[in-house]
């Protein structure tokens, strides 16, 4: 990276970090405690902003935004889901003491978590809600980083993995496994599907029951379901859509009668999360054919690059430019191709795009919504998450963080 362009990374991640001082010395932070939306999040940003600049200033208010978010939780902010509440919150907490950046005395802060999360856990499955996001397995993620600090973790794991099952509609023919979520469609309403992708579907099940086997006592079960929710989403591959080349829709109707081929290019939907899946599900099962559909999907980002067809309308991580780079950022990391490389450099100039679009303002990292652009703080669409992407680029080892989006 030349000078120039270090020097106005270096100054962005300074005013990310002035802006969200200011925010939170005037209130502005609220109540949202979340991880991927809220102040756990935005806290882990400054804690690593502090680590890169040695700044103290910036470590102590990493401290007090993560204090204000355990005051929030004391307070009655207990929402329990993974992007917005208090799984996140824990895993965040994990992360922290696992980096270094705060003592493991903070893990004792956790105990009183695990109970109350495993009912809500088991709640969300029993309702068949496995959401990754805003569900079950989002928390079940949370609890695979507790299994050497709790030794009831590994029971929690294994009714999670049991109810799992007991929701999956096997076909004993194909050797695939399938379940049904709940979407919102183009009308916000509800509406049942098979969803295939990272953020809400089977690609985050197959990761976190990646994690999950050799946990618990129902390995067998892992095994069952890992290889068919994997083969089901092998099952939907198409010829390569002639627009954005994707593979795998994001979805499945329960009906279907005319399926949609393409999805967008994105960490939240589309062929991405499921490359992932392929690879984690390759490790577990040691089948070729895993390894082989992960790197047509990779392979296939060198021509995935174009913003307007791949839809990549803000810098966010979810889905936009700073989610391209990061994963391209770790898939330089363990495959070391050189085309990575100038990927790399294409989605870190789009997000730098966007800044100076706006005459160089952090108002260009706002997300794309259907009502206009909206600025904000997280890690998942706001300047917290792209302050991290950026990080990452500066110095490869700041890539850790990145296991919370199931990339690493």
């Amino acid at each position: 990276m030349d000078k120039d362009k270090k020097s106005l990374i270096e100054k962005i991640l300074h005013e990310i970090a002035e802006d969200i001082i200011v925010r939170f010395e005037k209130g502005e932070l609220g109540n949202n405690i979340g991880l991927l939306s809220g102040k756990s999040g935005v806290s882990l940003f400054m804690f690593y902003a502090s680590r890169y600049f040695n700044n103290e200033r910036y470590e102590k208010y990493a401290q007090l935004i993560l204090e204000g978010t355990f005051k929030d939780i004391n307070e009655g902010s207990l929402f329990p889901t993974y992007c917005t509440g208090l799984a996140g919150v824990g895993w965040a907490i994990n992360h922290l003491v696992e980096n270094g950046f705060i003592g493991d005395n903070n893990l004792s802060l956790l105990v009183d978590f695990d109970e109350y999360l495993d009912k809500i856990m088991d709640g969300y499955a029993r309702s068949n809600n496995f959401d990754f996001l805003h569900g079950a397995t989002g928390i079940a993620f949370y609890f695979t980083k507790r299994a050497n600090s709790n030794p009831k973790v590994k029971d929690y794991l294994y009714d999670y993995v049991q109810k799992l099952k007991t929701y999956a509609i096997f076909d004993e023919v194909n050797k695939t496994a399938k379940i049904i979520s709940t979407i919102l469609d183009e009308n916000e309403k509800p509406k049942e599907v098979y969803n295939l992708s990272l953020s809400h579907g089977m690609s985050s099940i197959i990761i976190i029951l990646c994690k999950v086997a050799g946990i618990t006592d129902g390995n067998a079960d892992c095994i069952e379901l890992i290889k068919g929710f994997s083969n089901y989403i092998i099952s939907n591959e198409t010829i390569p859509d002639k627009v954005t080349f994707s593979r795998y829709p994001s979805c499945v109707e329960l009906i279907n009668i005319n399926p949609k081929t393409s999805s967008r290019l994105s960490w939240c939907y589309g062929d991405i999360g499921n490359g992932f899946a392929f690879l984690n599900a390759y490790k577990i099962l040691c089948d070729e054919n895993y390894i082989v559909k992960a790197k047509d999907v990779f392979d296939s980002l060198e021509t995935r690059n174009d913003v307007g067809k791949q839809l990549i309308r803000d810098s966010g991580v979810c889905h936009g430019s700073a989610g391209i780079n990061v994963i391209c950022k770790n898939l330089k990391r363990f495959h070391n191709q050189n085309i990575y490389d100038e990927l790399i450099e294409h989605w870190l100039g789009i997000t730098l795009s966007f800044y100076k679009s706006k005459n160089y303002s952090l108002e260009g990292f706002s997300m794309f919504t259907t009502k206009g652009y909206e600025y904000e703080l997280g890690i998942l669409n706001g300047t917290s998450g792209v302050g991290l992407s950026f990080l990452s680029n500066l110095n490869e080892n700041y890539l850790n963080w990145t296991e919370m989006l199931l990339i690493d």
